[in-house]
């Protein structure tokens, strides 16, 4: 209905150097759009990117993390979020963007939700629907294939298999194409993205309203709500981001 409330999401919004024209699409067409980002620990969010683009073929299987680090810059980039949001900050202001910590929507999900609509400008009670699965988590994902999925998609197989399979045998097959533990990183390469995510981090110091870093991330994150304060950034037309 015309009153109601409605929008979208999408990682990819914030995917530079991936997708530079995304501004200026957005600002064409949405010039008063309020946007929200959710902000998950660099690191963590680098990992979750990586068995994603495993799963999708994107990363060979036996490549591990480390070395998909270097050959994947895009594991890096995306998770520098004062890089990614920059060009939000001089096309729309920082005051049109909610900050969201991943971690504190988790532990407190119904008083997040609450905040997010106060944002939009939402005057009735939301309601968290606690009773939803979670989605896209990575450790379910499986790795693709093509001919495999065509097979699980196709509705008669599918009931068929449900029916003559034990759970515990397709829950054995499926293991086969997940990883069967959670990549970790080498000491030395967490040092090293802790200093790049650190000083990236800094930058957003006057918007949060808060100083983070790695390795406090968790502590505060969980408990604080970011005061979403004023970025220094100098706001530029829409015309010159893609030449940035």
């Amino acid at each position: 209905s015309p009153a109601a409330m409605c929008g979208e999401s999408s990682t990819h919004y914030t995917k530079l150097p991936t997708y530079p024209q995304t501004i200026d699409r957005l600002s064409k067409h949405f010039p008063d759009v309020k946007l929200i980002y959710i902000l998950r620990h660099p690191i963590d969010r680098l990992i979750s990117q990586y068995v994603h683009e495993w799963t999708m073929r994107v990363i060979d299987i036996d490549t591990d993390i480390d070395r998909a680090i270097d050959l994947h810059p895009e594991l890096t980039a995306y998770s520098q979020y004062a890089m990614q949001l920059q060009p939000y900050f001089e096309t729309f202001g920082s005051e049109r963007v909610l900050p969201v910590f991943f971690e504190k929507l988790i532990r407190q999900p119904q008083p997040e939700l609450e905040r997010i609509c106060r944002f939009l400008g939402y005057a009735g009670k939301p309601v968290w629907q606690y009773d939803l699965d979670a989605q896209n988590v990575s450790s379910e994902r499986m790795r693709k294939h093509e001919l495999r999925d065509f097979l699980l998609e196709v509705p008669l197989l599918k009931e068929l298999r449900q029916k003559l399979i034990p759970k515990s045998a397709r829950d054995w097959i499926r293991g086969l194409w997940t990883l069967k533990e959670k990549p970790k990183l080498s000491p030395e390469r967490i040092a090293q993205l802790e200093a790049v995510f650190d000083r990236d981090l800094a930058k957003l110091t006057p918007w949060l309203g808060m100083e983070l870093s790695c390795s406090q991330w968790k502590t505060l994150c969980k408990s604080k709500t970011p005061a979403q304060g004023t970025h220094d950034f100098e706001r530029r037309s829409p015309s010159s981001i893609s030449s940035s």
